[in-house]
């Protein structure tokens, strides 16, 4: 029984090793065949795209790096600065990613994506040259501010500004001191459930030279979502649904027809379109200032606690596009290279309930919703290299027990816009199985004879009786789960500091 069992197995996996698999190709799982596949990755981005797409980068904390004017606090001390803020922002993580697929039929593959994160931030802030002072209570509570500073009265250092953002306590009447009422600033490293992704793609195209596929999914909004009143908190997912779709092309070229090497090389084009429905949500509705001709003028995205409310997100959606090869240069080890491209829209907000008053003036309050939609168009272009080995063509001679397939690979943006320039280190396991190394292979419920089982000769010569190899079993020696990519799996999970 566990010779028939095994051999089973191993037809099910004859043709399985022709590349290995780059994320997007139109590569399906056969019928009965099972995938469960494990990825490790370390990630971290200390620089970012600039606001026009290119190569330009900046530090990811350039958008704190800005004096804080005195009437960001409050209208009379217009002419005044508070200091110049110098942040240090430093944000990093890495991913445990599970996933499992399945083969309906020879053409039509389901799947389920479960990431496990880790997300680490740590912030630190320098802060001076300014020309107010702050009065305190005996406490060291922010009472109001002292125009200008003086020796008894000195202008506010990092830990002063922390209070102003953080102190809690009653409105007062003459100045917006503590309206701001910010959770005590601190430093994340946590692990937390990403949203998860279900999937199927179809294979509609299957010939020698040319395979055609789609594939249809959805991202769920299981992951943590960031905490509006913690200025330094991470998301653990995108906080919405999101649809979308691949159709994609592969060129092969058949080991009849082309040199062993060719035949080991594959060519993917793929085009997709991702939707990410609009919802609600409680959010701080951050004001910024702009310039006359619209350009951001800047200034520290935070907002007092009375800006709270419930706001409509209509999140701009995207396309992808993905071209990249594979090459298997022996039948057991193969190098691949991707290029991914995203391009989003931006976001659309507006507000989901009556915008409150502003309760220091009573004046009604006309939010700027540019200064949460800015910079919410974005961009990226980033490259894989991998190397992948697969233990399929020893389990098929009977030299390994377990077929398995074992990559390493490095990701990196190299253009964007309003986007992080991403790193990433990985390393994935797969395992594959079928639902038939439980079942009898004889129709009677009895295993057949040793002597009615092919040979491995027969095996290797692709000389199966056809009641022993289902029809169309198509190469999967890397499952990289379906096009989801690394950007589109950690696309807002650190929190932008814009």
């Amino acid at each position: 029984m566990k010779k028939a069992l095994g051999f089973l197995l191993v037809s099910l996996l004859l043709g399985m090793m022709p590349s290995l698999g780059l994320a997007n190709e139109v590569t399906v799982v056969p019928k009965g065949v099972f995938v469960l596949g494990l990825k490790f990755g370390y990630k971290f981005a200390n620089r970012r795209f600039t606001d026009d797409f290119g190569s330009k980068t900046e530090d990811i904390q350039a958008d704190y790096n800005i004096e804080l004017k005195g009437e960001d606090l409050d209208p009379s001390l217009k002419g005044y600065t508070l200091g110049q803020l110098d942040v240090q922002y430093e944000s990093f993580g890495m991913e445990l990613t599970h996933t499992f697929g399945y083969g309906i039929t020879d053409n039509l593959s389901v799947m389920m994506m479960v990431p496990f994160q880790r997300a680490v931030t740590r912030v630190k802030f320098n802060f001076g040259g300014g020309n107010i002072g702050i009065m305190t209570t005996n406490t060291g509570r922010p009472l109001a501010p002292i125009k200008p500073a003086s020796e008894s009265y000195p202008a506010a250092d990092g830990a002063m500004l922390e209070k102003v953002i953080t102190c809690t306590g009653p409105y007062e009447a003459s100045h917006n001191m503590c309206s701001f009422q910010y959770k005590p600033l601190e430093n994340f490293d946590r692990w937390g459930l990403h949203d998860i992704i279900t999937a199927f793609r179809y294979r509609f195209v299957d010939l020698p030279y040319m395979q055609q596929g789609i594939t249809v999914f959805n991202k769920w909004p299981t992951g943590k979502h960031d905490d509006t009143n913690n200025l330094f908190d991470v998301n653990f997912g995108d906080q919405q649904v999101d649809i979308g779709f691949w159709y994609g092309i592969d060129f092969t070229f058949p080991k009849e027809k082309f040199d062993p090497l060719l035949a080991g090389l594959k060519f993917n084009f793929t085009v997709g379109f991702t939707e990410q429905l609009p919802d609600t949500k409680e959010k701080r509705v951050v004001s910024r200032t702009f310039k006359a001709n619209g350009a951001e003028q800047g200034q520290l995205p935070v907002a007092p606690a009375w800006q709270t409310m419930m706001i409509n997100r209509d999140i701009g959606g995207n396309w992808d596009f993905f071209t990249g090869f594979t090459w298997q240069f022996v039948e057991w080890m193969s190098i691949g290279n991707e290029w991914y491209m995203f391009w989003k829209y931006p976001d659309n907000i507006w507000a989901a309930e009556t915008i409150p008053d502003n309760p220091y003036t009573g004046e009604t309050w006309y939010p700027d919703w540019r200064g949460m939609e800015i910079n919410t168009d974005q961009a990226a272009l980033e490259t894989t290299v991998s190397l992948g080995f697969s233990s399929v063509p020893f389990v098929m001679k009977g030299q390994m027990p377990v077929p398995f397939n074992l990559s390493v690979g490095y990701t990196g943006g190299v253009a964007g816009k309003n986007f992080e320039q991403n790193h990433t280190f990985w390393c994935s396991l797969d395992l594959i199985g079928s639902i038939h190394m439980f079942e009898m292979l004889g129709g009677d419920g009895e295993a057949p004879p040793e002597d009615a089982l092919p040979t491995r000769d027969m095996v290797q010569n692709e000389q199966v009786p056809p009641e022993y190899l289902p029809a169309g079993v198509n190469a999967m020696t890397n499952f990289q789960p379906f096009g989801m990519s690394d950007t589109f799996v950690r696309r807002g999970l650190l929190k932008k500091v814009r």
